[in-house]
């Protein structure tokens, strides 16, 4: 081999082993994995084994409801707060299976419900007990997002003695539009006397949503804030004799709530899917915006609750 072509060869080498070096470098820093995790792991026969499912890619920094907050990145590119003291989902991927466009845990403790409020209007309770529904969760007060007005759910008492005169055990919320403590706390002693003739087995809820559609008065409250306000409407509710809960979806969970600092009560957590893998514990699960129950016209929110509130 002639020297021209000899020094063409070493170029050669040197510049595969450059790029081979670079992109695996950029994998590295991009998706936070060796490339061996990204076919499997491979034992000593070189096979591939089943990968345990292991969220924590590579912990790093963000500012959060408490800055300086180290997260991990879980399986679907979520940023998870990685909270030692909170305790993680354990609910058995294996139990939930779906029938009939509804999901089921198959626990003896697994309990189905609805939630609904003014916007179904009328309800057939009878109708939806005979459908497989345990329980109701029902809109009992709202705060408007414009002026901050707290009313009563025009629906709720219908609801709640039809449910109740139907055999389903109930529970309750505030859709809050809170921008200071004390008007969460407004908001628990306001449900609270909306409530006061019922009977409720299931908690009294939380639910405080942003505004994505319209410019509205809670458009600069802050994770410390809002968590603030879940904490003490909370902590009322709880001095009244009730089980008290938070509500919210995977985003608000992992980016908007401090969940060390609510830990103490029930969540309900929004995700729309056959199977949540939100890392952290919850009680109740709204899987869906868009069931069909026999005597509610249109679509409901469907819900598991892994707890019987009643038993």
């Amino acid at each position: 081999m002639s020297k021209q072509n000899k020094f063409l060869l070493l170029i050669f080498i040197i510049l595969f082993v450059v790029i081979v070096t670079v992109g695996f470098v950029v994998a590295r820093v991009f998706f936070g994995v060796s490339l061996a995790n990204i076919s499997g792991i491979k034992n000593n026969t070189g096979e591939s084994e089943e990968i345990v499912r292991s969220p924590i890619h590579e912990k790093e920094t963000y500012s959060g409801p408490d800055e300086n907050v180290e997260y991990f990145i879980d399986d679907n590119g979520n940023y998870v707060p990685d909270y030692e003291t909170v305790e993680e989902n354990e609910y058995d991927p294996a139990l939930f299976y779906a029938e009939n466009d509804r999901v089921y845990y198959d626990s003896p403790s697994a309990q189905y419900g609805i939630d609904v409020s003014s916007h179904q209007e009328d309800i057939d309770w009878e109708a939806v007990a005979a459908d497989g529904i345990d329980y109701a969760i029902l809109r009992a007060a709202y705060r408007g997002y414009g002026q901050g007005t707290l009313g009563e759910d025009s629906y709720f008492r219908q609801n709640a003695e039809g449910a109740l005169a139907a055999g389903l055990d109930i529970g309750a919320y505030v859709f809050s539009q809170a921008i200071t403590v004390e008007e969460a706390i407004e908001e628990a002693e306001y449900i609270l006397s909306v409530v006061a003739d019922y009977d409720l087995e299931y908690p009294i809820v939380f639910d405080w949503e942003p505004i994505p559609y319209d410019t509205a008065r809670t458009d600069n409250i802050t994770n410390q804030q809002l968590t603030e306000f879940a904490d003490a409407f909370c902590t009322r509710i709880e001095e009244a004799g009730y089980k008290a809960a938070v509500y919210f979806n995977v985003s608000q969970g992992y980016m908007e709530y401090d969940l060390e600092c609510i830990s103490q009560y029930e969540v309900w957590l929004a995700d729309y899917d056959e199977l949540s893998d939100f890392y952290y514990d919850f009680d109740m699960w709204q899987y869906s915006c868009e069931g069909q129950v026999n005597g509610v016209t249109g679509p409901c929110d469907m819900n598991i609750s892994f707890k019987n509130y009643a038993a």
